[in-house]
């Protein structure tokens, strides 16, 4: 196992996602990111890329919502929460009717 593989496990287990979510959120099937991070076929450097840059979004959205957690479980809301971090971008997401208007949402995902 690599440094690139062995950062990726510990911004997976900082976030406490799962490999499955993970592997749906970047679109990337579970067999190959399982044999990817244990060492056993080598991920591509464009794989490594996506689910840095995935990783690294989720942390900063985890971030600006706290003290409310991401649905980590809940792969389409993911998806819709990454696709308006990125959308936005970090500089107007930080906002703070931006972020309120995030929490807000997010607070009506977890009461489902």
């Amino acid at each position: 196992m690599g440094l690139h593989e062995t950062n990726l496990l510990s911004k997976q287990a900082s976030l406490g996602i799962t490999r499955g979510v993970l592997a749906s959120l970047t679109g990337m099937s579970e067999t190959v990111l399982c044999r990817g991070l244990s060492g056993s076929r080598p991920l591509t450097s464009v794989d490594i890329i996506s689910l840095n840059k995935t990783l690294n979004d989720l942390s900063e959205i985890q971030r600006i919502i706290y003290p409310l957690k991401l649905p980590l479980s809940d792969v389409a809301s993911l998806k819709i929460l990454l696709a308006k971090f990125r959308d936005d971008g970090l500089d107007r997401i930080v906002d703070a009717t931006i972020v309120d208007d995030l929490r807000r949402e997010i607070a009506a995902i977890q009461a489902l």
